[in-house]
């Protein structure tokens, strides 16, 4: 059986192919997929599941690199709106998840989540 650790003080290819990640993804399989940012999605959630499910239907596999380094200095995208529309960090979540499942509902369907894990 084949050791799916990653090796230590390797900088070798290592990498794992999945389903989902973001939201950071290639300028290739951004083109492939003819990309555009979708105003439904305000408040930013559910932008990796619906960039992620379209890679994967047009052919391309959706990978971490072990070899990457991501480093995020904060979020300012929707922070101004996040910081003017909300009291609290909670209320933000509640209404930012209420808005992303509306849209992947209205996208793809009442069953979107088995849509998009199951790649029909």
């Amino acid at each position: 059986m084949k050791n799916s650790s990653k090796p230590k003080n390797s900088f070798i290819n290592y990498y794992a192919i999945v389903d989902f990640i973001g939201p950071f993804y290639t300028k290739k399989a951004l083109d492939v997929i003819n990309w555009q940012f979708d105003k439904n999605f305000i408040y930013g959630w559910g932008i990796d599941w619906d960039c992620c499910y379209q890679i994967r239907k047009n052919g391309l596999k959706v990978a971490i690199d072990y070899n990457s380094q991501i480093k995020h200095y904060g979020s300012t995208t929707y922070k101004n709106k996040r910081d003017k529309e909300f009291s609290n960090e909670h209320e933000y979540h509640q209404k930012a998840s209420k808005v992303f499942h509306e849209v992947m509902e209205k996208k793809y369907g009442i069953n979107w989540r088995e849509r998009i894990i199951n790649l029909i």
